[in-house]
Formats: C-alpha cells, structure tokens, sequence
C-alpha cells in the first residue's frame, strides 16, 4: 500500500516503520523510514483556516484531532501471523509485478 502511495519499496524481513504521506501537497513532504523501536511524535499546529483535522488509521478509523493536540506512532508489542505460501523470493515477485528486467515498450 504505501508504494501505492508513493512509499518506498521495504523488505519484509526489516523491521520498520514507514510513514507515508497520502496526496501531499507540496515536495517538501517526503516519506520516511524509521526504525521499528521508534517512536514517532506528531504535533499539529494551529490551522490559519481553523479547519477540523482527522487522524486516519489505515484507512478505516477517523478520529477527530484538536488543534495544537499531538499522537504517538510506535510498534505494537505483539506480532501478527500471517499464513504465506510463496514459490518465488520477495524480489523474484517484485520483479515480475514491476516489470524489472523486461525490454521497454516503445
């Protein structure tokens, strides 16, 4: 999802945290990587325009933010398991997915 949204490519055997601006508005908002015993702090600032900010978690709660009010981001203590069933690497998909190694179309 975050390559998606212009998000780096991430191993998935690395443990990090990738924060991923969606639609920004100017090139000066830039994803970042961190590492996963990070905790990232977000403040936010007064809006000019006194217009209403909400916090989005993966694109299903929204929770209403304050001005001036600030959240944490940081690893859950307790880790997911997922079921996978791949023949090929990581980047073995990767490559066929994104096209890497193929001639280019004219």
């Amino acid at each position: 999802y975050s390559m998606s949204a212009g998000g780096a490519i991430v191993s998935p055997s690395l443990e990090a945290i990738l924060i991923t601006p969606i639609c920004p508005y100017t090139l000066a908002i830039r994803p970042v990587v961190v590492g996963s015993d990070e905790t990232v702090q977000v403040n936010l600032a007064c809006s000019p325009r006194e217009e209403p900010a909400n916090l989005t978690v993966d694109g299903q709660i929204r929770i209403p933010l304050q001005n001036k009010s600030a959240f944490s981001v940081k690893k859950y203590d307790k880790k997911a398991v997922f079921i996978s069933y791949h023949r090929r690497s990581f980047y073995e998909i990767l490559r066929k997915k994104l096209g890497w190694g193929n001639p280019p179309n004219p």
